[in-house]
């Protein structure tokens, strides 16, 4: 049965409407579960594979008993030094800050993630000793 032409340019839009709104709505879940991923799953998880030597760092020791636990710094200044574990798109990043007379004072570790287009940066712990 053939449909009445009259019929038929209301029935091409009702289905183009249909269809919009649901390519709009999976959009929208999609741009959820990526904001729950990034928002949520990955800095948690984040904390669990952190370096088991960083987990219980000795603060008020002197930077040689720091770098001997440790080993040899990444980047390192008179008053920090910076250690760099994991990949390139999932870097974990541990700062050391030294008061004066070289006795470690604070420290911060810190979770880079990268992936095509999103880069993230987060803050997993962080103690200071003054």
């Amino acid at each position: 049965m053939p449909i009445i032409p009259q019929l038929y340019d209301p029935i091409i839009r009702s289905a183009l409407k249909r269809t919009t709104l649901i390519l709009v709505l999976c959009l929208l879940a999609l741009a959820g579960l990526q904001y729950l991923v990034l928002g949520f799953v990955v800095p948690r998880t984040a904390g669990f594979a952190t370096p088991m030597k960083w987990r219980n760092l000795p603060l008020r020791e002197k930077r040689d008993i720091m770098q001997a636990y440790l080993g040899t710094p990444a980047a390192s200044s008179t008053d920090s030094d910076q250690w760099v574990s994991g990949s390139n798109g999932k870097r974990y990043l541990l700062q050391i800050h030294y008061a004066t007379d070289s006795t470690a004072t604070a420290y911060v570790i810190r979770y880079q993630f990268e992936k095509w287009l999103w880069k993230r940066d987060y803050s997993i712990d962080s103690i200071s000793v003054k």
